[in-house]
């Protein structure tokens, strides 16, 4: 139930970004640069690394919806079991381990990053364009979630899927003209 009664009680981020367009222009325009900043993740792996993050704030808005987009942009969903209690999701090889930190740190305790996370995504192969895309990432879904649970968004299963196959097909720049925005950039 959303709490700003103007948007009515089954209001969605979509409802949000057609009523506050200014605002949807640079929150989809900053999720649009996160996710095509390099070519080194799928949108799939963006997505999952979306939900990831929206699992550590416990937003169950968004963990769901990216959780869906994920899917929908084939990543596997066994993914996703316990996803929530996990230290880290169960992708990809030990490369990724150093990732997974680096969303966990920068999501709940921002503040305890430091010169030894980016070292590790380094000396794990990642270059430094990777880590200012997954900062990027990262912070894109921050904000999300704060969204989602600033406005009490909630949704059902069916929004959830139909959301995630939206975000898989048209991604964020193609929600934002979907919409009539031009995203900032």
């Amino acid at each position: 139930m959303s709490f700003l009664p103007s948007l009515g009680e089954r209001a969605t981020l979509i409802d949000v970004y057609r009523k506050y367009p200014a605002m949807a222009r640079h929150v989809l325009g900053l999720a649009e640069a996160a996710f095509t900043m390099t070519d080194a993740f799928t949108p799939g792996e963006c997505e999952m690394m979306g939900a990831y993050v929206s699992a550590l704030n416990n937003c169950g808005y968004c963990r769901r919806i990216h959780m869906e987009a994920a899917i929908s942009d084939g990543i596997d969903r066994s993914v996703f079991d316990d996803f929530a209690v996990a230290d880290a999701p169960r992708y990809g090889d030990a490369r990724w381990r150093p990732v997974f930190e680096y969303v966990r740190a920068l999501t709940l305790a921002p503040a305890s990053v430091f010169r030894g996370h980016t070292e590790a995504l380094l000396a794990a192969g990642w270059s430094e364009d990777v880590i200012v895309q997954l900062t990027t990432i990262i912070s894109a879904f921050n904000v999300l979630n704060r969204l989602a649970d600033g406005f009490g968004l909630s949704a059902n299963e069916e929004f959830f899927a139909l959301a995630g196959q939206r975000l898989a097909a048209k991604g964020y720049g193609g929600t934002a003209k979907m919409l009539g925005l031009a995203v900032a950039g």
